[in-house]
């Protein structure tokens, strides 16, 4: 087995023990939608990053299927997020909130840059690391919005705050 299938066997078994743990019983049905929601936008991008000829995913799951990395798109990501959103410390002062995005959009960017220098998984051919830690400061945060409206949150007054 390639250090590659080793890695991407390694996010599977983290994701799904870590959201099997770390989402409590009662958010499961909000983290799916959260799922479900980054899901859509990272294998959108991911796609037309490809396309663009602006990165590409030399080892991949479906060859023939699709230009990009399914586990990163459809499993890694869209549970960072579900994290970033369900534990968003909505009634903090901005800087905090500020913080905690740029540590998820950090991890985010680190994850990519330790991956795209030591495996064939990820080669960035014309996108850089500062990219992807605005496309994951973007994306989280979009999705966080999205998750709140979706759930009405603000209105039945649960994680407090206005949209």
């Amino acid at each position: 087995m390639t250090a590659e299938r080793i890695v991407l066997c390694a996010v599977w078994i983290i994701v799904i023990v870590s959201l099997a743990v770390f989402v409590p019983r009662q958010k499961r049905r909000e983290a799916v939608i959260i799922h479900f929601a980054d899901q859509l936008f990272t294998w959108s991008l991911s796609l037309l990053l490809a396309e663009l000829g602006w990165n590409e995913n030399p080892v991949r799951e479906f060859v023939k299927a699709g230009s990009t990395n399914f586990t990163f798109n459809y499993a890694l990501y869209p549970s960072m997020c579900v994290f970033y959103c369900l534990n968003y410390p909505q009634h903090r002062p901005w800087p905090i909130r500020l913080l905690y995005s740029a540590l998820y959009a950090g991890a985010y960017t680190l994850f990519g840059v330790l991956v795209a220098r030591y495996t064939d998984l990820i080669h960035p051919l014309h996108w850089k690391w500062q990219m992807n830690f605005v496309l994951g400061l973007t994306v989280f945060y979009m999705i966080y919005r999205y998750y709140r409206w979706y759930f009405r949150l603000a209105s039945r007054g649960q994680a407090g705050g206005e949209l």
